[in-house]
């Protein structure tokens, strides 16, 4: 035992010795060793955590910097990865690989000023390394993106001449090649890069996919195949062969070959085969390959991410949540299993849940476009509006090519009446996403909300060219509505559900159409058979008990919004149907009780408590009103309605308090006509008349309610026009005389 103990004292003192001898030079190496093992296995936070460790061993070190930067690229969080690789610059400006990187992002910036930067500073790289021919392409792709193809071109040229071998700078000359619609030219290059590189399966590869971009399908598989003869385990090969295979529909082969596939080493391969078993919808099969993945390492987070998908694509929620369970018993911060737990969470409607964990992935990984933009979810779904457009800004902010993030926030916009902000935002989309479907039919979606009909039209007509899709049928419809041609209208709708009968925007629309064309009863039938036929649709059902509440039959709308609420428990909208409709019947113990249940199961939800401070109205508890709408600005507090309302109900009893929410209500929305007509009546009873007035006239200029001319003429009253306060008042109570006895 004393033996053991002095080995054991021997021991530590040895490796007390080896610590202390350890410079700071080898800890960072250490550090930098690990995170490059762990972004290989694209373990990218941990590989990060050890990269800033080495930071802190040296501060002042470039290196670490350009790893974080290479880490932030394989995420495509571009701008991140860009101010990384500057910041190693400025610490090494010999930094030869900082400068490059650095320039290949700028050179794909929108702004064209960056550009130009870039193309100076790989100029520079150029001069200091005139045989590199890495530096030659990027200078070339540089050149091609200001149009100074020539001059890429001749770069390119020159890379070739003195690397004859280069694949990469091959393949960049054939693509500027077909671009200018040299095909020939093109397939020139890339026929003698495989003369010059016999055995470089990667130029074979290259003429391969230049042979499928063209149609070309034996020669593609005919080239592919000779790669493979080079390197049977070449995946992206393997890759374009599997294509190949599908493209000829013999799926036989293309399941073999992503087994093959699937047995290669590197792990973006591992996965393929079970992918493409998915997309074929053999589901089992393919889940017990997710399955096998994501038990034989318990620490790839990929595999795991994979089958929690696959489990909440088959509504396998329970699985997928004991996954994520077990995932943080191990690692109670593991910031990929938090942000899988909060997205069930949003699934399952437990908004306050799927927050928290969502703030608690932002403290680990602040700069994460997708956690705001699952923040911007949970605050949309809870009616926080003004927190999901600003979730959606930080979501773009971070990653300006997050293209669900800007047509989300674009929605938000214009649902909030800033159809002007909303179409600066999808114009300001880079280049490459501005012709896709989604971002064409929203920037229609913005000029339609502008008023801009003649490019409304431009772009509906070109996505109609592209694929007669219901979003752009829709868009047509609406066109056709304001130019007055319901008939044209009516088509437009209708051959929009027959591609998806359930488009409750296009039932909307058409019952719209049909009532304008003095046809309310067929637009009620089609909304009946929609209703019949979509039973377990919410949405559909929900539009039938819309259309009879506005028609005042509420017993029928009530049934409508109960058959949505048996549809899905979970639909929100049906519930606030039911409440709305007994609100308006005079049942206001039912509707009491609706509203308090929703917000006993959801939390906070704005719009049943908007609901709940009418109700309160309705019982004459102002002060009830007034808490709910303090309620909503606590969970939203740029909700204009809300501060509307609380600023106009304030006013007799607190008008200075009024008057601060009421400007606040007007900053957010200047042109809005209650809002105008709010602060006119907060003036008059602060007894500031000439300002009074002056509200007042926007906001019966806007829109003249019986209410809004009776406040208008209250106050020309007071400052002596007292012809117009006549006439104002005098119109305003045969409108509605019960103004004659309101207390305001």
């Amino acid at each position: 035992m004393i033996f053991r103990s002095r080995l054991a004292l021997v021991a530590g003192i040895g490796l007390a010795m080896l610590v202390a001898c350890a410079t700071p030079q080898t800890r960072q190496a250490r550090f930098l060793e690990r995170g490059k093992r762990l972004l290989a296995s694209r373990d990218y936070e941990r590989a990060v955590l050890e990269f800033r460790n080495a930071l802190q061993v040296n501060p002042r070190s470039a290196e670490p910097y350009f790893e974080i930067g290479l880490v932030r690229l394989q995420q495509g969080r571009h701008a991140d990865a860009l101010s990384q690789f500057q910041q190693a610059v400025a610490l090494n400006s010999k930094h030869a690989a900082a400068r490059m990187k650095s320039a290949e992002l700028m050179a794909f910036s929108e702004h064209m000023k960056s550009v130009e930067e870039a193309r100076q500073q790989l100029t520079v790289l150029s001069q200091e390394n005139p045989t590199d021919s890495g530096v030659l392409d990027a200078l070339a792709v540089v050149e091609a993106r200001m149009g100074q193809v020539d001059d890429a071109m001749a770069h390119l040229d020159r890379s070739l001449a003195q690397s004859p071998g280069r694949v990469a700078s091959a393949i960049a000359l054939a693509r500027l090649k077909a671009g200018r619609k040299d095909i020939a030219g093109a397939e020139k290059v890339l026929l003698d890069s495989t003369v010059k590189n016999p055995r470089s399966a990667n130029a074979h590869l290259a003429l391969a996919q230049f042979y499928l971009s063209q149609n070309r399908l034996s020669e593609a598989e005919a080239r592919t195949r000779t790669a493979l003869e080079i390197e049977p385990e070449n995946g992206p090969a393997l890759v374009a062969l599997a294509v190949l295979e599908l493209r000829a529909n013999n799926k036989g082969a293309a399941e073999r070959t992503y087994a093959r596939l699937s047995a290669l080493d590197g792990k973006e391969y591992k996965p393929l085969h079970a992918i493409y078993l998915f997309r074929e919808g053999h589901f089992d099969a393919a889940l017990t390959e997710f399955e096998t993945l994501a038990n034989r390492d318990r620490e790839d987070r990929a595999a795991r991410s994979r089958l929690i998908a696959a489990y909440l694509a088959l509504g396998k929620v329970a699985e997928a949540e004991k996954r994520v369970s077990a995932a943080l018993e191990m690692h109670p911060k593991d910031s990929d299993a938090l942000f899988q737990r909060a997205q069930i969470s949003l699934r399952a409607r437990r908004y306050a849940s799927a927050e928290s964990d969502l703030h608690q992935v932002l403290t680990q990984s602040p700069d994460s476009a997708h956690v705001h933009f699952a923040l911007a979810r949970v605050y949309a779904a809870t009616g926080a509006h003004g927190r999901q457009r600003a979730e959606l800004q930080e979501a773009l902010n971070r990653n300006s090519n997050f293209l669900a993030a800007r047509l989300a926030l674009a929605d938000a916009l214009l649902a909030a009446n800033a159809g002007k902000t909303a179409l600066e935002i999808i114009e300001a989309a880079p280049r490459a996403q501005r012709g896709l479907a989604p971002a064409v039919a929203s920037r229609n979606w913005a000029l339609l909300a502008t008023g801009d009909r003649a490019r409304a039209r431009q772009g509906v007509d070109q996505g109609l060219a592209t694929a007669r899709a219901p979003e752009f049928l829709l868009q047509d419809a609406i066109l056709k509505n304001l130019a007055k041609d319901q008939a044209g209208a009516r088509t437009s709708l209708e051959e929009a559900l027959t591609t998806n009968p359930g488009d409750v925007r296009c039932l909307r629309l058409l019952t719209e159409t049909l009532h304008a064309m003095n046809r309310g009863a067929e637009a009620e039938k089609h909304l009946r058979a929609a209703a019949e036929s979509h039973r377990q649709s919410a949405p559909v059902q929900h539009l039938l008990g819309e259309w009879l509440l506005a028609r005042a039959r509420y017993p029928e709308a009530r049934a409508a919004f109960a058959a949505g609420a048996a549809a899905d428990s979970a639909y929100i909208d049906a519930q606030l149907g039911m409440a709305d409709t007994d609100l308006r019947a005079g049942n206001l113990a039912g509707a009491r009780q609706t509203l308090e249940a929703i917000l006993n199961a959801h939390g906070e939800d704005n719009r049943a408590r908007f609901l709940l401070a009418g109700l309160e109205l309705r019982t004459g508890n102002q002060s009830g009103a007034v808490a709910q709408y303090r309620a909503i600005l606590a969970v939203d507090s740029s909700n204009v309605a809300a501060l509307n309302n609380l600023a106009y109900y304030s006013a007799a009893d607190n008008p200075d308090t009024a008057i601060k929410y009421a400007q606040q209500a007007a900053e957010l929305a200047p042109f809005d006509a209650s809002v105008q007509d709010t602060l006119g009546w907060i003036y008059y009873r602060k007894g500031v008349f000439p300002s009074a007035v002056r509200h007042l006239q926007t906001a019966v200029g806007k829109e003249a309610t019986p209410l809004r001319k009776y406040h208008l003429g209250m106050a020309y009253l007071k400052v002596g026009e007292h012809r117009l306060a006549q006439d104002l008042i005098s119109a305003a109570l045969r409108e509605e005389p019960g103004l004659r006895t309101t207390k305001d």
